[in-house]
């Protein structure tokens, strides 16, 4: 097995005195972006605007070369508005969804290799228009991507839920890149596969399958050092016909389209 696979399951346990170097400095990203929508595996969560608040600090591995992150983000509602969305309403100036990770990156075979453990913690759990409680939930994951594939870079992630669904989720996508010395612009797009758990959990129908088709393009525009500005348009579209159906029955569009815009400080 990968010794990335092996560290997924190891990551809590150990102490971190353990792998990481005394001397090592904390690499620390704060970002705050404003989206027109929530949009999660293809499903509406929030129609209305809303903040993501994201904090990310990482450090170098001296034992195994690699890099170990932990985060924190959350997603803040900024309306009251609640119809055609999966989540609740009547939450402005509150938020709706916190999640927290650990992760370990590390080159493996010349594929960028991550794994690690993320909880979603939905606020407002009682009061779900259209399911029963939804509260959190934890999934181990993890993503491989071919950077030296070319000018389409080939990326592959997969989630198990082992909290409260017990099934998997997994996503195939490319990315492009272009770059200079002031701005990055990212090209990607991806089709979510989902199983029955996950659906259910996700969209209140239980259906395996491809669930979702997302496409997006990002450009990130360097400011200084330790300034950059986000500006992104992305698109979602639910593929499957059942959970289409479902999810038009309660008033929720299947077919989606958001504008972000953000700031990003890193040290």
């Amino acid at each position: 097995m990968p010794r990335p696979l092996l560290i997924a399951a190891l990551l809590a346990p150990l102490p971190a005195c353990s792998i990481i170097a005394d001397d090592a400095r904390p690499t620390v990203d704060f970002e705050a972006i404003a989206e027109t929508q929530n949009n999660f595996r293809g499903i509406v969560n929030t129609k209305q605007p809303v903040m993501r608040t994201n904090l990310h600090a990482s450090l170098p591995v001296e034992k195994w070369g690699g890099t170990l992150t932990v985060g924190s983000d959350t997603t803040w509602d900024l309306s009251n508005q609640g119809t055609g969305q999966w989540f609740p309403g009547g939450h402005a100036g509150e938020p709706s969804q916190v999640e927290t990770f650990v992760a370990y990156s590390e080159q493996y075979h010349g594929l960028d290799v991550t794994t690690g453990l993320i909880s979603y913690a939905l606020q407002n759990p009682d009061d779900f228009p259209f399911a029963a409680e939804r509260g959190e939930t934890k999934e181990f994951f993890v993503e491989v991507q071919n950077p030296n594939a070319g000018k389409l870079i080939p990326w592959f992630r997969f989630h198990y839920d082992f909290d409260e669904v017990h099934d998997a989720y997994a996503a195939f996508g490319l990315k492009k890149f272009f770059t200079t010395e002031k701005y990055t612009v990212e090209l990607g797009s991806n089709l979510g596969w989902s199983s029955e758990g996950q659906s259910d959990w996700n969209y209140g129908f239980a259906k395996e399958g491809f669930a979702h088709f997302d496409f997006g393009a990002e450009m990130t525009y360097f400011v200084d050092d330790h300034t950059s500005v986000l500006f992104g348009a992305h698109s979602s579209t639910i593929v499957d016909g059942a959970i289409q159906d479902w999810l038009h029955s309660i008033g929720i569009d299947t077919s989606n389209f958001w504008l972000s815009v953000g700031v990003v400080l890193s040290y």
